[in-house]
This record gives structure tokens, C-alpha cells and sequence, in this order.
């Protein structure tokens, strides 16, 4: 964990190089809320997302942008996201036997090209603007640290040690996010917005669901196989017929698509004011203007 917090610091001291435009330079912080998309929970053929109160997570993070080109921005963030899936509120009832839960406390660090499709000024009395609207499209290369647990036995548990598929797979995964957003800045030096992001992983192991259920003598513990396949532990009585749709080699996961998660955050951030060529110069007190050179009128 050491290197990415070496990493993220570096990418932020990479912002901090002092600019010679005005306002080229912002920090930020972002609030708001999380949900998942993958083989848990809620059937992944219906697009809907935020339609369970307790799918819903809360997502926070910094970040540091920077002016290139007058629409055009580079943007560094710093985000933490907490997604969750549980297989009692899917209306899927072969989900529902399955009895399959996770939680995963996500950090991303990302570097996003933002692009600005509009701007609408407010002018004051003296035609000088003190306010814009401003709409924006974003992406860019991120890498998200994953670390998905189950609930059991009254504790969370790291799932990704105990290869519950049988399969290694690591906690460090790329991801690219998709961000349209919209903002609202006043005085050039404060700006708040919300964005809608998008985050589209390359991986199939955010919830530890991706394949089929193996042999429990395979595995490496007795707490791997109990969190491999809990059709058992379910709180009502199942048939023997049921419990055997979760039998070693049977389907699991869905390995046909990667898993995916969803944030809306509200953001605020301060715009510094760069130095320019004039500011900040002071006159030198010793200095007096030229007097005009006298004309002789005829």
C-alpha cells in the first residue's frame, strides 16, 4: 500500500509546479454516493442502478486540476469508493438461493482529459463577469486498489486470500472512467459542480464472483469453502434439487463481462491565481514618468 500513497503524492506535487497563466491552477475536494454493477445483487440485465437504498455507498476523494487550453483541462484524482452487493435483494431466484454477499472498499487514482462543451457568463453592472455555468466531458487511464470481504460469523473477511474460485487474482486493477459533469464558478476563484462518472474496470473480481464453484476439497481452508458456496447457510429450508444447482462446475459468476461501478459526486474546489508577467510588480518609488517634450506654437 506504501507505493501508491508514494505514487499519489508524486502525482500531486506534479500539479503544484507554480503556473504562469491566471487561474490555471484548482484543488477540490468531491462528496456523494456509490453503487455497483456485476454478478451480485440485482440482475446485471437491468439497468438499475440506486433502486435499493442499501446498494448505495458513500464516495469521497480530492483532486487537482489544471488548465492547458482555454476548454481544455488535465485533471488528477484521488477518489475512495464504497460498493456493495448482496444476493437477498436480487429478483433473480437463482441469486437468491445463491446467498452470496460483498463488500469492497475501493481507492482510485486516476488522470482524466476534460474537455468543456459550454460556457454561459453573468455580467455584473459594470460588464465585467463574476459568475459561469460550464458543462464538461472527462476520461482518462486510473487504477483502482480492491480489496473485496463477505460477512460472516459477525465479521468482514478478506475474500481474495482465500481464492473461493480456486483462482488468483490481484488487488491492483486498471480502469478508465467516463464523467459528464457540470459546474458553477463565482469570482474565478470558487468553483462548485456534480459530476455522473462511470467507472468501467478490466476486471471480474470485485465482488470475488466471476466463474464456477469449485470442489470444496480443493480449496485451501474450511472458511474458504464455507464463503465459496453458502446455498446452504440460507435462512429458509432449500430442496436438495435447488442446492444442487450450486454444485462444483456449475455457473457462479458471469465471466462474460467485467464488473463496473457508478458515482455521483458533488464537488468544491478554489482556483488559485497564477503570476503573470504584471503581477505582483511592484512601481520602484524612485521612478517618475517622462515629462512631455514642450511644443513651440507659431
Amino acid at each position: 500500500m506504501k507505493k501508491y500513497i508514494f505514487s499519489t503524492v508524486i502525482f500531486f506535487l506534479l500539479f503544484a509546479i507554480p503556473t504562469n497563466a491566471q487561474y490555471a491552477l484548482s484543488y477540490g475536494s468531491s462528496f456523494g454516493a456509490s453503487a455497483y454493477r456485476g454478478e451480485m445483487g440485482m440482475n446485471h440485465k437491468d439497468f438499475q442502478l440506486f433502486k435499493k437504498r442499501n446498494e448505495i455507498n458513500i464516495s469521497y476523494g480530492i483532486y487537482a486540476r489544471y488548465k492547458l487550453k482555454p476548454a481544455i483541462f488535465l485533471k488528477a484524482d484521488l477518489l475512495f469508493s464504497r460498493i456493495s452487493g448482496s444476493d437477498q435483494y436480487s429478483t433473480d431466484p437463482s441469486r437468491r438461493f445463491r446467498n452470496l454477499d460483498f463488500r469492497n472498499d475501493l481507492v482510485e487514482l486516476n488522470c482524466q482529459g476534460e474537455l468543456r462543451l459550454w460556457r454561459q457568463y453573468i455580467f455584473n453592472s459594470s460588464y465585467r463577469y463574476i459568475t459561469f455555468y460550464e458543462l464538461f466531458v472527462a476520461t482518462g487511464p486510473g487504477i483502482v486498489f480492491s480489496n473485496p470481504k463477505a460477512f460472516y460469523a459477525g465479521e468482514w473477511i478478506p475474500l481474495q486470500p482465500l481464492k473461493t474460485e480456486g483462482q488468483h487474482y490481484s488487488k491492483t486493477q486498471f480502469e478508465i472512467p467516463f464523467s459528464i459533469g457540470s459546474a458553477i464558478s463565482y469570482r474565478k476563484k470558487y468553483k462548485a459542480g456534480i459530476d455522473f462518472t462511470w467507472h468501467s474496470t478490466f476486471t471480474d473480481y470485485l465482488d470475488d464472483v466471476s466463474k464456477n464453484y469449485v470442489d470444496p476439497n480443493s480449496l485451501s481452508s474450511q472458511l474458504s469453502a464455507n464463503l465459496a458456496n453458502r446455498s446452504s447457510q440460507f435462512p429458509f429450508p432449500v430442496s436438495t434439487s435447488v442446492l444442487n444447482n450450486y454444485a462444483p462446475g456449475t455457473v457462479r459468476g458471469d465471466r462474460s463481462r467485467y464488473d463496473s461501478y457508478f458515482t455521483c459526486n458533488v464537488d468544491l474546489a478554489y482556483v488559485i491565481r497564477g503570476q503573470t508577467r504584471y503581477y505582483h510588480v511592484r512601481p520602484n518609488p524612485q521612478w517618475t514618468p517622462p515629462r512631455p517634450k514642450s511644443k513651440v506654437i507659431f
